[in-house]
Parts: structure tokens; sequence; C-alpha cells
């Protein structure tokens, strides 16, 4: 969930976050104003407001400690003018909300990308040109910057595999200019704090490419390997996620000339991509037809117009979640639900939704789709 708006939650309070500008000496800030609401069995009650500069990226940003301290990483953004410039920090407050230490001005001129707490740990994603990972101790009040890793590209979403590594889902880019280009999986060995690295890097297809996985946690999925085990399937751990994937080559095959570097590529795939944790894939699964993604004889191929085009079988077939069930997953678009094996990718059948399908068709005389039932 977007910082304007965000909660968090603990086994025994509530956090609400709250957005605002404020002026000090002729420059804008943003800061981030929480209220803290105590809960007591169905009831809540106002406990205490306090705020912290910057903002924050998402609830992910914010954790609450065992002894009822909270933590909040946030992106300091100073506008005076035309000038603007950003850092990061991270502070952690007391019970009563009184600030009791802070790290700030992490990566001048970059923004938060993805946090992760875990104990008393923080791993902390920024980027312009490269991706910064932070490896932040909480183990005083006053934060700790442990280790710094820099890599190519950015992590969108950190999640724990176990005390010692972690996935990243985010985007490789151009090191030179920070150009965003195909999406990329991590895999982060965080078990020498001093000296993080990334054990394994997986880039997943070119510029045009997208996940819902970037903006939202849960369209993440991860099932373990004791998870797995119980399920009776053999695996270190898996991990999907819904991908919409792009190619430069098949854009340029169809006629694009664009070789620049924020060419964009032609689309071929939508579906659920899964990948065990040392980022072998693992299959794929589509709600979309074999030839959803066939160039049509007179109109240039995009995303959009094959989805308006296609017949009511096709539309509706974005897949959004997953999730799984002993040895099968189940995934889910608007119109469709699909169960796949995870041993063997094999397909187990799919339900459809839609009621009264329609499909979409142009009236070249009046200029307007309308649909056909």
């Amino acid at each position: 969930k977007a910082a304007d708006g965000a909660v968090y939650a603990s086994r025994s309070n509530i956090y609400l976050v709250l957005v605002e500008w404020t002026y000090y000496q002729s420059a804008s800030y943003t800061r981030s104003v929480f209220l803290k609401l105590r809960l007591d069995g169905p009831d809540a009650a106002f406990e205490s407001s306090f705020w912290a500069p910057g903002q924050l990226l998402n609830q992910y940003a914010m954790s609450e400690a065992q002894d009822g301290s909270f933590r909040a990483a946030t992106t300091s953004r100073a506008v005076s003018g035309w000038w603007f410039d950003t850092s990061n920090n991270l502070y952690v407050f007391d019970a009563a909300g009184t600030e009791v230490g802070a790290v700030e001005g992490l990566a001048p001129g970059e923004t938060i990308k993805s946090v992760r707490f875990a104990g008393d740990r923080c791993y902390l994603v920024t980027f312009v040109q490269t991706d910064p990972l932070f490896v932040i101790s909480l183990e005083e009040a006053v934060p700790r910057v442990l280790g710094e890793l820099k890599i190519p590209g950015f992590s969108s979403y950190l999640h724990m595999v176990n005390a010692t590594h972690m996935i990243g889902v985010g985007r490789d880019a151009d090191p030179a200019t920070g150009t965003e280009r195909g999406l990329q999986f991590s895999l982060f060995d965080v078990s020498d704090e001093l000296n993080p690295r990334q054990a394994a890097v997986l880039v997943v297809a070119d510029r045009g490419s997208d996940s819902e996985a970037l903006q939202d946690a849960k369209a993440f999925q991860f099932w373990s390997a004791s998870d797995l085990r119980a399920a009776g399937v053999a695996s270190p751990g898996v991990f999907a996620v819904p991908a919409q994937l792009a190619s430069l080559a098949l854009a340029k095959e169809r006629g694009s000339t664009d070789t620049s570097t924020w060419a964009t590529g032609a689309n071929y795939f939508q579906g659920l991509l899964m990948h065990d944790v040392a980022l072998n894939p693992l299959g794929n699964v589509t709600h979309l037809e074999p030839d959803f993604w066939d160039e049509d004889d007179d109109d240039d191929n995009d995303y959009w117009w094959a989805y308006s085009q296609r017949s009511s079988t096709s539309s509706g077939g974005h897949i959004t979640r997953s999730l799984r069930r002993g040895d099968a997953v189940y995934t889910f678009s608007d119109n469709f639900v699909a169960k796949t094996s995870l041993e063997d990718g094999r397909s187990l059948g799919t339900a459809s939704l839609a009621v009264n399908a329609t499909y979409s068709e142009y009236d070249d005389d009046y200029g307007y789709w309308y649909y056909v039932w």
C-alpha cells in the first residue's frame, strides 16, 4: 500500500501514516506522521502521535520490536525553487513515540525501493543507477550500518528465505544511466553481514516487462522446502510471481526501428513464473490462448490491442494471483481459475468464471468500441 494512508499492525498496536509537507528555511520538506492506536480485544484507542522526516515507501518500511519500540525507514525530499534532493533514513522511537536513535543521509540522491525488517536487522534497498543493499543493525537504540552491496538494477520486494538468505524481485538497469530494463530476480546471501553478496541473479526478458509483485507484495508467493516436503514435493523452495514479458528482438522482428536505451519490447507472455530459490525456472502458467500474442494481419500487436481483439475465452485471462494447496498451484485471473501440478507442471484443469462473456469490436462508422454477447 502507498505510504500516504499506509497501515502497520502488531499484536498490540495499529499505526496509521499520514504524509505532510512542511516548510523550513526557504525549503519544503515531507514528513510522515504516525498515529498509534492501542488494541484491546475488538477495541482500539488513540495512544500517541509522532513524526519522522521523509516519506515511507509502504507498510513494509515499518516495524515494531518486541520491546515496543517502533522503527521506520523514510526517503527525505527537500524542494527549494527548482532544486530537489533526496536522502534515506532509519528512525527508532520508544513505546511512547520519542525518537531514541536514527541513521540519516544514506545514499544521497537516491530513493528507497524496498525494505525488510527481520528481528534486529533491517535490509534496505535504494536506487538511482545501481542498487545499494544496506544491512543495518537494530540491536542498539542507534541503528548502525553493518554492510553494503552495490549491484546493477534494484529490488522492489525482499522476501526472507531463511535467516541468511533473501529473494529480491525487481528490475535490471543500465549501470551507466539507470535506465530500467527487464525483470530481475536475485538471491542475496547476508550470512556475512559486513559483506552481503548476490549469490545468484536472473534477468528475465527486456524493457517493457512488468509484474504485479513490483507494486503489490500479495502477488508474490513463496513455498518453503519444509512446506513442499510435507506435500510430497522435493524442492529447496519455490517462489512464484505473475509477469508480463516483452522482447526487444521480437519488436525489431515486427518492424520496430527504435534502438535507443528507452526502446520497449513486444509482449509475448503473460502468466505466472515459477522458480526455485536458486533461481532455476520450474515452468510457467498462462490463461491465454496459444495464439494470443500472434501479430494481427492489419495491426501491430501490442498487449491492449490483442486483449481487446481476442475472443471471450482469452478476455480476462491476465493472471494476478496464485496460491498452493498440496502439490498443486492455483492461478487466478478475472475469468479463470487454473490448477497446475507443482511437481511436473501438468495442467490439472481450468474453470471459467465468466458469465455472459463478451468480446469487443470497433465500429468504423461511429468510431467507438462495443461489446458483443
